[in-house]
């Protein structure tokens, strides 16, 4: 209940023309490497509210703040951080 923040991060495992690149190793591990391609951000958030609904909070109406990545990885994963907002009384 309440105005929820969420810190998302999509870990996506990169194609074979960017692995297999000696200089992008230390990257890779550093997870520091955006990935700029389809889907979507917008799609895999989406996707990832809509199956925490019910369950980690009443409705993704709630998330009032995001902050949202989508980088390359050899681990990949998704990492979700869901906070409750502190309220005003008005």
């Amino acid at each position: 209940e309440g105005a929820l923040r969420a810190r998302l991060r999509f870990y996506i495992k990169p194609p074979q023309y960017i692995s297999k690149v000696k200089k992008n190793q230390q990257a890779l591990l550093d997870e520091i490497i955006p990935v700029g391609k389809k889907p979507d951000i917008d799609n895999y958030e989406k996707a990832l509210y809509d199956s925490m609904s019910g369950i980690v909070f009443q409705d993704d109406g709630q998330i009032a703040l995001h902050d949202v990545g989508k980088f390359y990885s050899l681990n990949p994963r998704i990492e979700v951080e869901i906070e409750v907002m502190k309220s005003l009384s008005i």
